[in-house]
């Protein structure tokens, strides 16, 4: 009789401690560890578009250049499509820049 009180009131803190145990593991990783890794994350994204941007500039005055150098030492329609072309994708480049 005695030791299954014993036992249920013991079981009874197991349990607690068990679910005790789980809060404080929620509260970590909701107040401490996904901070972190969304901080981190961030930190990534924003470096990534920095990255793309510049590269999307560089990309786009050598688009530039290119077709100023061929507007220069082509002629006839054929030079004129392929500077009208290189105009174009320069232009899409505005876009991300």
């Amino acid at each position: 009789m005695f030791d299954e009180m014993i036992n249920a009131f013991f079981s009874g803190v197991d349990n607690n401690m068990i679910e005790i145990q789980k809060g404080l593991e929620r509260l970590l990783i909701s107040h401490i560890y996904s901070p972190i890794k969304l901080n981190e994350r961030n930190n990534l994204m924003s470096d990534g578009d920095f990255k793309i941007k510049t590269e999307a500039l560089a990309t786009k005055t050598a688009l530039g250049m290119i077709s100023s150098q061929l507007d220069t030492t082509m002629k006839g329609t054929y030079s004129t499509k392929v500077v009208e072309t290189l105009k174009t994708k320069e232009k899409d480049y505005d876009t991300i820049v």
